[in-house]
């Protein structure tokens, strides 16, 4: 989650399987339809819309709302719920904390981070990423597509979270980083595998999805 200071970010939205946010500094990226689709694995065509969005929290918190409209869109999919079944374990008792440490130990095996290309940002949505999943057994992606397909898992078995930008104070104040807190017996609970267990950050901005 790095953003230029100037702003001139570009939302492009690739639905119904994903959301693609481009931070150039002032430029747009190239329709990404078929080169995504054949990369996932899908058959489907991909609608790509551009939105600009400003630098700064402003920006941030815009990119939060799409990453909470991705979840709650896409949690109820056959094929995210599917994952989440599958990683949880099936016939697991209907226990919340069992569910979230059992994604919290099967998901990393099925996901690398990659950086998004220099001075961008991209954002795929959950139902990509579990369908690259299911075909191949692995997805790629930054921490803001990690966060948003952790809490469509959650979503899927209707366990609250919310999303948590934090700025790790390596960058000043900025925002530059972001994480799925899952909410169990009245406890926020991480769901991070970037960062290390305990790192405090300087600042925070919460959204609940």
């Amino acid at each position: 989650m790095t953003r230029p200071p100037g702003g001139g970010v570009c939302s492009r939205w690739c639905m119904p399987y994903a959301s693609d946010i481009n931070a150039t500094r002032g430029g747009f990226a190239p329709r990404l339809g078929t080169m995504l689709g054949d990369f996932y694995g899908l058959d489907t065509e991909w609608d790509a819309k551009t939105q600009r969005i400003a630098g700064g929290d402003t920006g941030v918190r815009t990119t939060l709302s799409h990453m909470v409209r991705l979840a709650r869109g896409e949690s109820g999919a056959p094929v995210v719920r599917e994952l989440c079944f599958s990683l949880a374990g099936y016939g697991r008792p209907d226990n919340q904390a069992d569910i979230v440490k059992a994604l919290s130990v099967a998901l990393p095996r099925h996901f690398r981070y990659v950086r998004d290309p220099l001075g961008s940002e991209y954002l795929t949505g959950p139902r990509a990423h579990a369908s690259r999943i299911r075909h191949h057994g692995i997805a790629f992606g930054d921490c803001d597509d990690l966060a948003t397909l952790q809490a469509a898992l959650l979503g899927a078995v209707g366990i609250p979270c919310r999303f948590r930008a934090i700025a790790s104070g390596r960058k000043g104040p900025t925002l530059n980083h972001v994480r799925c807190e899952a909410l169990v017996k009245g406890q926020w609970l991480s769901m991070d595998f970037l960062v290390r267990p305990g790192a405090r950050f300087v600042r925070s901005i919460t959204v609940e999805v």
